[in-house]
């Protein structure tokens, strides 16, 4: 993960909260929705996933 994507998703992340998201049970729920074994970087496919609402 590199610094830009890291930062990339913790921006996401305060936006979902600042939505009222609750992040703290949203988070898991993703990681758990979908697998990362295909994934080359594990914060982008997060924040695409915040982002896309689900």
């Amino acid at each position: 993960m590199s610094a830009e994507t890291f930062g990339a998703l913790v921006a996401e992340l305060r936006r979902a909260e600042a939505s009222g998201h609750p992040v703290d049970t949203l988070m898991p729920r993703l990681v758990r929705a979908r697998g990362f074994t295909d994934a080359d970087d594990i914060a982008s496919v997060l924040r695409f996933e915040l982002d896309s609402g689900r």
